[in-house]
Parts: C-alpha cells; structure tokens; sequence
C-alpha cells in the first residue's frame, strides 16, 4: 500500500503541471478497474465451481468435485484454461473406464457452462471494465508467462487493461488502446439467456 502511493504520487509530480489533476484520475480508475476484476474473476470462479459439480455429480464422473475446482481455476488463463481443464477431464473419465454418453455429457456440460459464462456471468459479474481483444489477451498472459511464470499469468490481464486505461487518457497513445481494445459485435441475447442473467443479478444482490 504505501509503495503503491509512492508511486502514484511520482506519476503525478512528473505529469505537466496541467496535467496532474487528468494523470491522478487515471490512476484512480486503472487501479479500481484491476480490483473490480480480480473480485469479480473470483466470483465467476466460484459459480463456474457449482456448474461444472452439478453436472460433473450428475454424470456420474469420479471426484466430481476436484475436475470441477479444476476446470474453474483453469478459466483464470483466458481461452486456454477452460479447454485444457475439460480435456484433462475427458482423459481422465476415459482411462476410468468411461462410456461415449459420459463423455458426451462431459462435453455437452462445458458447452452450457460456457455458453453461460459468455452471456451471462462475464458481463454481469466481470463487467466491460475490462475490454481486451482475445490477440492482446494471449500475447499478455504469453509475455507475463515469460517474465514472471505463473504469477505472469495471474497479473497479466490487469496490468494490460490499466495500460489501455492509460492509452485512453493520453491523445498520443489513443491509437493503441483502440489496437488492444475489444472488437465491438452486437449481439443479440436469446430470452433464455435474458431470464438467466436476472436470476443470477438477484442471487448476486
């Protein structure tokens, strides 16, 4: 904590004078952006947990519970955790002795968790704070692989969201938070999926 102060109080005595008040803001919200979304990743976790052990128990699969712990901590790496944490189920059910309508229904309950996380519990509970093109998240999570190993991954996705954050707010570094910023489709919710989200808003509340 008071490192993080000393610094934000560097960034702001080397902003133009003019420019102080504009750099502290940024600061402000970069740091409230990387808190929302790792408190908000940790919820999404801990329901991506109860999904996958509903239908993980109802499917019969051995130690349930650790493949769906698993499968939900693997979505904390973008894109990749939530496959290889579904493969590595699959393999291990099949070595088990596994029928095809097991692995079937191993496969189906990641699509409707997926299907879930997408239009559900990533823009009610992860918001759009952080709005990052799935290129920029994986050269991210590779980079902070690189530098800092596991730990790398975990920050990754904050530290490049503040910097677009920063992008944002500085003219001359416009272009490239629009280069990193998240490619805008519009989407068409299904009434199911309408339904879905208000239930969830309300246990959330």
């Amino acid at each position: 904590m008071f490192y993080r102060n000393h610094i934000k109080k560097f960034l702001i005595r080397i902003s133009p004078p003019s420019q102080q008040k504009e750099m502290g803001q940024v600061i402000h919200k970069a740091s409230r952006v990387s808190q929302n979304y790792l408190f908000g990743l940790t919820k999404m976790i801990g329901f991506l947990w109860v999904m996958y052990w509903i239908g993980f128990s109802i499917l019969g699969v051995k130690n349930a519970l650790f493949f769906a712990i698993l499968c939900g901590l693997l979505e904390i790496i973008p894109f990749i955790g939530n496959i290889t944490g579904t493969t590595l189920t699959l393999l291990v059910a099949a070595v088990n002795g596994a029928g095809v309508p097991m692995l079937a229904g191993i496969a189906a309950t990641y699509g409707v968790v997926q299907l879930i996380q997408g239009w559900v519990l990533e823009p009610l509970i992860v918001g759009s704070q952080v709005k990052i093109n799935p290129f920029t998240t994986i050269l991210a999570l590779v980079i902070g692989d690189l530098i800092w190993g596991i730990p790398g991954i975990f920050i990754a996705i904050p530290l490049i969201a503040m910097f677009k954050i920063v992008c944002n707010h500085v003219e001359s570094l416009k272009p490239y938070g629009f280069l990193i910023g998240e490619i805008e489709i519009i989407k068409k919710e299904p009434v199911l999926i309408k339904k879905i989200k208000k239930t969830i808003k309300k246990l959330i509340d």
